[in-house]
């Protein structure tokens, strides 16, 4: 199993931002080599997807972690070395018949730009070596889960081509004849050698760079379970771009995989599901998390579904682009997946709008259907009414504080499903003119009379019988009936593919066809 995080989900948690220092990844990139930055970028784009290797890479940051292991290697060394190793044309080879005294001359009074370039690459190389066997004494040690890559490390360092190498420590002038000689032992004998060692002193450069992160921030190590568990427990955990950030909880497993959340705007929902996405995403590249303990059972895949925006290009509406992303969150997402969902049906009508919520949380919750851990924001405070309708739905809400008509956001997520969006109070404090706050108070006051509250307490789950907070079995649901997301079974699609005639369709009507029976096999049980 692949792990695969998308574009979109890139952006909607910011992993990386407009400008990068202001992003989750400026957040732990601390490293001292642009091979290391390199490194922490694919980490984030390329998270493990097996518990063992996820749990093998957090041990061993946090053995760096507690051992305060110091990365002594200076910037210089590294800038100098790559530029080098870069440059193999053999026509900069320094051979021992040039040193003339042409050359000798030139030495002399600084103008020998190309022995310079090579002398400076040689000694980087020797300072860098060097360093590397004064990392493996300090990496020495029992319970090092770092060992192996010590050993083949040592191994790397210790061949014959770099023998020579203790003996020119701390030197910063060699001879025509020395660096001719060791020009060649690094850059061409040693050149494949020395890009082993490179890419293992990457590596280390990013881990460590995680752990100082981790101890400057208080940071914890997440313990990663085999793909399947669908447990997610995570304690005190909070957004790493945000200061003096409220921390939260959350709590959701097999049964429970939908996690419901109503508030007001602007209270920090969006939030609250960006951090827990963003948290199992750090887990599954095996760094600490923002959090005071969590233990996270592996994911195929993260879907988010966070803001609005239209698609001027083709020509898509704000909805329609919602729709388009949903429809792909439903048909590539697998129960082993992460679905973040803010406010499904708030490009169209109240009443279109939340039967397509509505419809959706049915299916996600399925595990006939789908069963993926699910987090669903939303302003249709009526959807509350799920829980109780499925097992599997859990109500929560940012809990708010009311002082008259102003309300105060205390970022604290509670049990329990908000009763009223407080759209009003938010407008007041956006600033919107007094007159117009009153208007709308008695306007809604109005539109109270014929809430839908109460028709929405009597909508039945689909293939139930209607009755207020009744807790169904989700393996008793009739899937039989006709719904947004119909389901049918292998023999109808095979019976449906003998009956169509190829050689009278049209080529646009064959692959429509093929399109429509592909959804019916996506959608079978």
């Amino acid at each position: 199993m692949a792990f695969i995080i998308d574009r979109q989900t890139i952006n909607d948690l910011n992993i990386f931002g407009k400008v990068r220092g202001n992003s989750v990844y400026g957040v732990f990139n601390s490293t001292r080599t642009r091979g290391g930055a390199q490194l922490l970028e694919e980490m984030f784009h390329y998270p493990l997807s097996d518990a063992e290797r996820i749990n093998h890479r957090s041990t061993v940051i946090r053995y760096f972690m507690d051992k305060n292991v110091r990365f002594d290697f200076q910037n210089e060394w590294f800038d100098a070395l790559e530029g080098y190793l870069a440059n193999r044309d053999e026509r900069s080879r320094l051979m021992p018949e040039d040193n003339t005294l042409q050359r000798r001359m030139k030495r002399c009074v600084g103008g020998d730009m190309e022995f310079e370039q090579v002398l400076k690459g040689v000694l980087a190389g020797i300072n860098l070596i060097n360093t590397v066997r004064g990392f493996l004494a300090q990496a020495e040690g029992e319970n090092n889960p770092y060992a192996q890559e010590c050993k083949e490390l040592a191994q790397l360092v210790a061949a014959p081509q770099l023998a020579w190498t203790p003996e020119e420590n701390g030197k910063t002038k060699l001879s025509y004849a020395r660096t001719s000689k060791y020009d060649n032992l690094l850059r061409y004998e040693g050149y494949e050698l020395i890009l082993k060692i490179l890419r293992y002193l990457y590596q280390i450069d990013a881990y460590i760079s995680i752990a100082e992160v981790a101890r400057e921030r208080g940071f914890v190590f997440a313990e990663a379970l085999p793909l399947g568990g669908n447990i997610l427990e995570i304690e005190g955990m909070f957004h790493p771009l945000i200061e003096n950030a409220i921390p939260n909880s959350i709590q959701a497993d097999a049964e429970h995989n939908v996690v419901f959340l109503t508030g007001a705007n602007m209270a920090g929902k969006s939030t609250y599901m960006r951090q827990t996405a963003l948290i199992v995403l750090m887990a599954q590249i095996g760094s600490f998390v923002p959090a005071k303990s969590a233990n996270i059972g592996l994911v195929d895949r993260i879907f988010t579904r966070v803001g609005a925006s239209d698609d001027l290009a083709s020509g898509q509406s704000t909805f329609m682009v919602e729709m388009n992303e949903v429809a792909n969150i439903l048909r590539n997402a697998t129960a082993n997946s992460l679905l973040i969902l803010d406010e499904i049906g708030r490009g169209t009508s109240t009443f279109d709008g939340l039967s397509i919520a509505w419809a959706v949380v049915e299916y996600i919750s399925n595990p006939k259907l789908l069963g993926a851990k699910t987090l669903f924001a939303t302003h249709y405070h009526e959807l509350t009414e799920l829980e109780g309708k499925l097992n599997s739905v859990n109500n929560y809400c940012i809990a708010v504080k009311e002082k008259g008509d102003d309300i105060v956001f205390l970022r604290k997520i509670v049990k329990g499903g908000a009763d009223k969006s407080y759209g009003i109070q938010v407008a007041k404090l956006a600033g919107i003119p007094e007159l117009v706050i009153n208007r709308a108070k008695d306007i809604v006051n109005q539109l109270s009379a014929n809430d839908i509250t109460e028709t929405v307490k009597n909508i039945s789950v689909e293939g139930q019988a209607s009755g207020k907070k009744k807790k169904p079995h989700l393996d008793e649901v009739d899937l039989t009936q006709m719904s947004l997301f119909d389901t049918v079974k292998d023999d109808d699609i095979i019976q449906e593919l003998r009956d169509v005639d190829i050689s009278h369709m049209t080529p646009m009507d064959a692959l429509n066809k093929l399109y429509e029976l592909q959804n019916k096999v996506k959608n079978r049980w």
